[in-house]
């Protein structure tokens, strides 16, 4: 299941890579970092999957970061970095956080 399949259900705009939608709150994410969590025998036997979640508002954050750290979580992955601020060029409230998981290496995501 992808990213945006786990975040759509929420009902907010959600874009891979960069804030494109114009409507608030809205979801951006992409992939900090994908490799090897284990190896055996010269092979990769789980992939370690880092995906940041960015949460942008213009005002009551805090609902709708709650509701993405609870639908990552359910959907298997742990909670690793949590950053709120605020924009001073846009003006926006703005959340990163950041989740991990581990997969087989033949597992898409």
């Amino acid at each position: 299941m992808t990213i945006k399949d786990i975040l759509t259900p929420l009902g907010y705009p959600v874009d891979k890579f960069r804030r494109r939608s114009t409507k608030l709150p809205s979801i951006s994410y992409f992939y900090v970092h994908q490799g090897t969590a284990l190896a055996a025998d010269d092979a990769e036997k789980k992939t370690k999957h880092i995906v940041q979640v960015d949460v942008w508002a213009n005002e009551n954050i805090n609902a709708v970061v709650r509701k993405v750290k609870e639908t990552m979580i359910a959907a298997g992955y742990w909670r690793t970095f949590e950053y709120p601020d605020y924009e001073e060029d846009t003006k926006l409230l703005h959340t990163a956080l950041r989740f991990s998981i581990d997969t087989k290496p033949e597992e898409e995501l």
